[in-house]
């Protein structure tokens, strides 16, 4: 997870079986709005990575993920 602006970013992997009994992986990005305003605009999104084709070089694409943690307190 990862926090640009007012919206949080979850990476999530899939696997997905093929049709010759394999699996593939399906690579997606989660965000929430938390400054969607609830019932006029969603707050939840997704889509799929994009890699720009020059930085591809043998078909493949790895997604790097960091982990952070927030503690908030009150006093």
């Amino acid at each position: 997870m990862t926090v640009v602006d007012t919206k949080l970013y979850f990476l999530a992997g899939y696997q997905v079986p093929t049709s010759d009994d394999r699996f593939r992986t399906v690579s997606l990005v989660h965000s929430f709005d938390t400054s969607a305003v609830p019932g006029l605009v969603p707050a939840w999104s997704s889509f799929e990575p994009k890699m720009d084709p020059d930085d591809v070089q043998d078909g493949s694409k790895e997604l790097f993920s960091q982990c952070c943690s927030v503690h908030l307190s009150s006093s």
